[in-house]
């Protein structure tokens, strides 16, 4: 039978009820205090986890990073901002355009760009990288001023023939934080600092 997972909730409660007292009435009002601190702190935390909690995405076209890797296109030609943005961006429809309107033929991923083209509809792409709010992240400082490769945080994304889904890690299943901060105390660079606010806004 398995083992129900206990909730954030549940965890805040029963930090609070471990917790010993201490003596007199201005001991019973500390002890109080940090029972509510650590209660609302766990509850605070679960609901940050369950906002930024997604189902699996579905994609509205089923892009093939190998083809185009294979036909040397570059990352920055579907994701501009990467270069001199916080974000990487997502391609708008009128980029797909240009490389698709001369093409031999259409198979049924091409007609949905040419058709959104055409009815003057942008791609409804679903992000998949979207950090926690508290999270600060610059695709500029990393790509363009640490000459970090996207496969660093990525994988290997140009061996991929479907589309990220919102449950896939970044990190290749890594945990995020630790990877960044192990990268941080690799790399030797006096830019990239380990301090809390660095990254946490």
């Amino acid at each position: 039978m398995r083992k129900r997972r206990t909730s954030a909730l549940e965890l805040g409660a029963r930090e609070a009820r471990r917790s010993p007292p201490l003596e007199g009435a201005k001991g019973a009002s500390e002890h109080g205090a940090r029972r509510a601190v650590r209660a609302i702190g766990l509850v605070l935390a679960a609901v940050a986890s369950a906002s930024c909690a997604r189902p699996p995405a579905q994609q509205p076209i089923s892009f093939n990073h190998r083809l185009h890797a294979y036909n040397n296109v570059p990352c920055l030609v579907c994701h501009p901002s990467a270069a001199d943005g916080q974000g990487a961006g997502l391609p708008a429809v009128h980029v797909c355009r240009r490389c698709h309107e001369d093409v031999l033929y259409e198979s049924e991923e091409k007609a949905k760009i040419r058709l959104a083209f055409e009815n003057g509809r942008g791609i409804d792409w679903v992000p998949i990288y979207a950090l926690h709010p508290y999270v600060y992240f610059s695709h500029r400082r990393h790509v363009t001023l640490g000459h970090i490769n996207c496969k660093a945080c990525h994988g290997d994304v140009e061996l991929r023939t479907s589309p990220f889904q919102a449950a896939e890690s970044p990190f290749g299943g890594r945990p995020g934080m630790k990877t960044c901060i192990d990268c941080h105390r690799k790399s030797h660079s006096p830019n990239a600092g380990v301090d809390c606010l660095n990254c946490h806004r």
